[in-house]
């Protein structure tokens, strides 16, 4: 991976690395990092946590025009994927990627030292982040990013899959099949979507237990979002057809949080920083990063 790379006009040089960490089981996780050259350009820190069946390879793009505006951004492959170990599609626990993220989040925050750390999530990353600062672990992050949470999903499953998932479950929860998902359903972007296709890191099954573990963790999720009290962003596309749009309108609409901003994007899809007119996305997240590094930086 380039160590360094050119700035764009108007943008901050800045220094791409990778690496692996250990989970708190000793799974070896993989991370990459994307920040300023210069660490006196670093404004704040952010914690970033991608979807399902996919990787943080996915978010070069963010990460680098994140970086570019002096935000470090701090990513990784939680278990099961991408660079990571672990068991394609499974997961014996939703604790575990919570688990990951807290181990993740260490590191984070030993290179922020003091400065404004934020965490975002797409998707499942999503649930996955949400989950986490409900779970009494709210402190010491200056803002939550909520992109397409997965909170509920957007379809109803068929009755005959969801007994089947219940029955495998308890026999070999592992047991990979196909969950069905086209990356038409993902973006509008053609060069995304043939990329994704031909991205190896990238799967196409969902296992048993998987199944049963985030669909829990979904409804807590949902039945715990008066608890949520930090700042927070939350994006979605009017016409995602994997996350359901109406959870996390309610999410935004019953959480506690004083700092709270919804941002509805019409007719976008499921990935809004890979979808066609992600600009406006990028811009809108950079405003709101903006103004809450400000008052973190003007607060006693």
């Amino acid at each position: 991976m380039d160590p360094v790379k050119s700035a764009e006009p108007g943008k901050l040089e800045i220094r791409i690395d990778e690496g692996f960490f250990a989970a708190k089981d000793n799974l070896r996780l993989y991370w990459r990092s994307a920040r300023p050259s210069e660490a006196s350009a670093t404004r704040a820190h952010l914690a970033l946590v991608h979807g399902y069946a996919e990787h943080s390879g996915r978010y070069r793009e963010l990460m680098e025009h994140l970086a570019g505006r002096g935000v470090a951004v701090h990513a990784f492959d939680y278990r099961g994927h991408g660079q990571s170990d672990g068991r394609r599609a499974h997961v014996e626990r939703f604790s575990d990627y919570t688990d990951d993220l807290e181990v993740l989040l260490g590191h984070a925050r030993q290179d922020a030292q003091g400065q404004p750390l934020f965490l975002f999530g797409h998707s499942l990353g999503a649930l996955i982040a949400l989950r986490f600062v409900l779970s009494a672990r709210q402190e010491g992050i200056a803002g939550l990013v909520l992109s397409s949470p997965f909170l509920k999903l957007a379809f109803e499953p068929p009755r005959l899959k969801v007994l089947a998932a219940r029955m495998a479950e308890r026999i070999l929860p592992w047991m990979p099949f196909g969950n069905g998902l086209a990356v038409e359903q993902l973006t509008h972007d053609r060069a995304i979507q043939e990329a994704t296709r031909a991205d190896p890191l990238y799967f196409h099954t969902t296992a048993p237990r998987w199944f049963i573990q985030t669909v829990a963790a979904q409804a807590e999720a949902r039945s715990r979002a008066s608890e949520l009290r930090l700042p927070f962003l939350v994006l979605f596309g009017s016409a995602d057809p994997l996350a359901a749009p109406e959870a996390s309108q309610r999410l935004w609409a019953v959480a506690a949080a004083q700092d709270k901003t919804l941002k509805v994007y019409e007719g976008m899809l499921h990935e809004l920083f890979n979808e066609v007119g992600r600009q406006q996305v990028m811009a809108d997240l950079d405003h709101w990063l903006d103004a809450h590094i400000a008052a973190f930086v003007t607060s006693p």
